[in-house]
């Protein structure tokens, strides 16, 4: 929802239906949990669908830091001050991002040996839905033009599940965290294998697995990491074009991001040109980096 509203500035969308429930979500987090030295501790908990009972899980602490810190940048005359006071103190009582060398280790000064965890006590636990990653995507608090990019890309290298060396795709995020991160020849790999067609009489269906057949996830995971190749969101406003989007192969587009804009243009032998409608609002940055379809990634 506040995505929608980034990119529609929808001042109706958002006073009846965004901030109704964005008040409510932040005080069950902030209610429903007992508080330890002064921060929400979210236990018991799972952390998707295999590992029960960690303490301050990823995906969850991830979440509320990227909706508090959006909630408190609407326009104040949104908002009351009585919400943006209650907002910022519950983002004072939220517990670190889980981030560490191993599952007793969480750290809030980052090096080398961190990786993001699954949870605070977890460090890669046992799902393979690689509940770590999920600060990248969908949270959006790791990637490229974000801090900490290392960080991420580490935490990306060394993640429990991975294609195809330890299963299928299926809902696995691959293909988004690598578009995200700007690991072009790897968002090409991952992203091509999600599209692959099963053994079905239209083109929408593809192969599954654990879920049984026709599957469906692999392509709308790969439809969203096609275009995060292409334009992904950086930071506040800003928009990468080409963030991991190979120079080999053509493309022409007409693409929506933050504020309104669109970006339209295209990629043909190499050679780009592109329009930004309305301009004004945010960057949208043009990556140079090129590491496409021949570049060694070491990361599968």
């Amino acid at each position: 929802m506040l995505d929608y509203f980034s990119h529609t500035h929808d001042t109706a969308f958002a006073r009846d239906k965004l901030l109704p429930i964005a008040r409510e979500v932040v005080k069950f987090y902030d209610t429903h949990w007992h508080h330890k030295n002064g921060k929400i501790h979210m236990y018991p908990m799972y952390s998707g669908e295999g590992d029960r009972n960690p303490h301050n899980p990823a995906a969850d602490t991830a979440g509320l830091h990227r909706i508090l810190g959006e909630l408190q940048t609407l326009p104040a005359s949104l908002t009351t001050s009585a919400d943006r006071a209650y907002w910022a103190e519950v983002e004072g009582r939220l517990p670190a991002p889980a981030v560490g060398e191993n599952a007793q280790d969480n750290d809030t000064e980052w090096g080398p040996g961190d990786r993001l965890k699954t949870a605070h006590d977890v460090f890669l636990g046992t799902d393979t839905n690689n509940q770590n990653l999920y600060p990248i995507f969908p949270m959006r608090l790791f990637g490229a033009g974000l801090p900490h990019l290392d960080l991420a890309v580490a935490s990306y290298q060394g993640r429990r599940g991975k294609y195809p060396a330890n299963g299928t795709q299926d809902w696995r995020h691959d293909a988004i965290h690598a578009a995200y991160l700007g690991l072009t020849a790897e968002a090409m790999f991952q992203t091509v294998g999600a599209f692959r067609t099963g053994s079905w009489r239209y083109a929408g269906f593809g192969p599954g697995a654990s879920d049984g057949e026709p599957g469906q996830e692999a392509h709308a995971i790969a439809k969203t990491a096609l275009q995060a190749m292409l334009l992904h969101p950086g930071a506040a406003d800003d928009a990468i074009l080409y963030n991991a989007w190979p120079s080999e192969w053509d493309v022409q587009f007409k693409l929506h991001t933050t504020g309104g804009r669109t970006v339209q243009g295209q990629l043909l032998n190499g050679k780009s040109e592109h329009t930004v409608t309305p301009a004004g609002v945010g960057n949208v940055i043009v990556d140079g980096r090129d590491p496409g379809a021949g570049a060694a990634t070491g990361i599968r």
